[in-house]
């Protein structure tokens, strides 16, 4: 059974404020989440966009550009939904497909498996004309008309997603008849129901929303969000002096740190970590010893540089590990801490400080050098 999909992305956007189907989702056009997986799916063999007329040479772009080879064409968005699929379902009424799948572009997380599941039911029970994926609804339903307020009973109540998948010749027919007689619906299932068309549910997916309002827009770049682990490590050399800078707070002893800038073995960590977690090399290639403008530099300016090029990550927690025989770091973890989260812009507790000696070995143990470590999640 050949199955062709509608992928609906003529929205205007005029409740969320722009056409968010082009928008970039994390680097990524929200409509190419639904196309990338309609295009890898082995049951669909051809996809047809519905777009904004005025968006067509944009949107032939960015099909050609990710590569989208199930893509055969285009049609154009009505006045209301209903006249976009039946648009779409006028473009490929004369190629003999026996299914079609219509999802709004706007659901950018088809669930697995949802496609495969419909099909099989649709192959193995010719009676039945569509399948539609449904969520329980669990809140309590209170329908309100200006102050008269009244509890429904939410018992046989569903919310209705998309893919719906159906056989394509009852479904053409039930919708030329909705267009024909001006009935109103807000899905496909419903024409063929008015129309005594058999439709069947399967399980939906909470995760599987339509992105409507910004709110809807924040919750699916936080399902996006992935954390990455970053490590650092640094080492200084120590000499007589007046004292050094850790974690962005000079300590005043009788020693200094060796540097190309202000030597702070902490922060040095703390940028190596957060660049290994970006992929972005280290800081040796951000900032050179050989370069002069780096000349006893604050360090705090390299993490300040880290976040301006990468304004959009989240740093869920740093732990740092301080190895030094002298100075004695007990009376300024809090001040370390305090300092670390001002540089980066965190709460100051998610940064933790641990101080640790080498009991007297090597170079370190001698008191010839400090050391850091530190590890940095971030989202």
């Amino acid at each position: 059974m050949n199955l062709a999909f509608l992928l609906l992305a003529g929205g205007k956007g005029e409740r969320f404020g722009e056409k968010k189907q082009w928008k970039p989702l994390k680097g990524k056009s929200l409509i190419l989440y639904s196309l990338e997986f309609l295009n890898k799916n082995p049951l669909v063999s051809d996809i047809f966009i519905g777009i904004p007329e005025e968006d067509e040479i944009f949107a032939k772009k960015l099909i050609k550009d990710f590569n989208i080879s199930k893509v055969r064409g285009f049609f154009y968005a009505g006045k209301e939904r209903r006249d976009t699929v039946f648009n779409g379902l006028l473009y490929i009424k004369d190629k003999n497909f026996d299914l079609v799948g219509i999802h709004d572009a706007a659901r950018p997380f088809i669930k697995d498996g949802l496609i495969e599941e419909s099909v099989k039911i649709l192959a193995q029970n010719p009676e039945i004309d569509g399948v539609i994926p449904v969520i329980p609804i669990y809140d309590t339903i209170k329908k309100i008309d200006k102050n008269n307020i009244k509890t429904i009973d939410r018992k046989g109540l569903f919310r209705v997603q998309t893919p719906q998948i159906f056989r394509a010749k009852p479904l053409i027919k039930a919708y030329k008849k909705v267009i024909e007689e001006e009935i109103e619906i807000t899905d496909d299932a419903s024409a063929l129901e008015i129309f005594g068309g058999k439709i069947v549910t399967i399980e939906g997916d909470e995760l599987n929303f339509k992105i409507t309002t910004r709110r809807d827009w924040e919750m699916a770049e936080l399902i996006l969000n992935k954390p990455k682990i970053g490590w650092g490590y640094d080492i200084h050399r120590t000499k007589e002096g007046k004292g050094l800078w850790l974690g962005g707070i000079f300590i005043p002893c009788d020693i200094t740190l060796v540097g190309h800038s202000d030597a702070d073995p902490v922060l040095h960590a703390i940028a190596d970590a957060l660049l290994g977690a970006l992929c972005q090399g280290d800081i040796g290639e951000w900032f050179p010893d050989t370069d002069p403008k780096y000349k006893r530099a604050k360090s705090a300016s390299f993490l300040k540089e880290i976040l301006n090029k990468n304004p959009s990550i989240n740093i869920s927690n740093i732990d740092i590990t301080v190895i030094t025989e002298k100075p004695k770091l007990k009376p300024y973890k809090d001040k370390i801490a305090e300092s670390v989260s001002h540089i980066l812009k965190i709460p100051k507790n998610r940064v933790n400080i641990k101080a640790k000696t080498k009991e007297g070995l090597d170079a370190t143990g001698e008191g010839k050098a400090i050391e850091c470590v530190a590890s940095v999640l971030i989202i």
